[in-house]
């Protein structure tokens, strides 16, 4: 994505050349101040600065946010544009929804709202998470077909499961291993691979149309 940025079609230089209503940042600046603040977090996560990585995770993702709503399948033409631009773009989007969620857990670990074994939030607050992650992965799966958002929301859905079904005490600690919660995030990626396959055949029932 970074090399092909460099050399855009009329077409990607028009859409990177975009600007934020908000901030004035076109979405190469936007995409810049993203990865610069995955590049911040970076430091603080090390040495437990965990509110201060939630304002910069959140920031992270506005960042993304703002950039995908310019570039995504919609808004590209083309496989290329869409393999080149598009695609990045919503993985990443997708993938640090989830991350952001995980680090406000942590900061609510700290708030005191923990289990015995120090694993912050409830099972009510992990099952609102995954029907989050889980509810944008199917919309995004669905109706513009960007399996990029999706697939990844479903890989991170099934990584949940995993911790709540493999045991690893390094991992995850194994007293508080909920079958509960690894059920919803199993169903949930399966939901979001299903709408993804709907999704995908209506995209191309259209174009056959067409």
């Amino acid at each position: 994505m970074v090399i092909a940025q460099a050399f855009p079609s009329d077409h990607a230089e028009e859409l990177l050349s975009q600007r934020c209503a908000f901030t004035g940042l076109d979405v190469r600046e936007r995409i810049s101040f993203a990865f610069l603040m995955n590049t911040v977090w970076l430091p603080f996560f090390s040495v437990r600065c965990y509110w201060a990585c939630c304002f910069i995770m959140l920031l992270y993702l506005a960042g993304l946010t703002s950039a995908y709503s310019a570039v995504n399948v919609w808004t590209t033409e083309g496989i290329l544009e869409r393999v080149v631009y598009a695609a990045p773009l919503a993985a990443n989007t997708s993938w640090v929804v989830v991350a952001f969620m995980l680090n406000l857990t942590i900061c609510l670990r700290d708030l005191g709202w923990h289990d015995e074994n120090r694993v912050g939030g409830s099972p009510a607050f992990a099952k609102g998470a995954i029907a989050l992650v889980a509810g944008l992965g199917c919309q995004r799966g669905f109706l513009p077909a960007d399996l990029a958002w999706s697939l990844v929301a479903a890989h991170a859905l099934m990584g949940i499961s995993r911790m709540h079904t493999e045991v690893d005490k390094v991992r995850f600690p194994i007293l508080s291993m909920d079958a509960n919660i690894a059920s919803w995030a199993r169903w949930g990626a399966a939901a979001v691979c299903a709408a993804s396959a709907a999704g995908l055949c209506l995209a191309a029932a259209m174009r056959w149309g067409s």
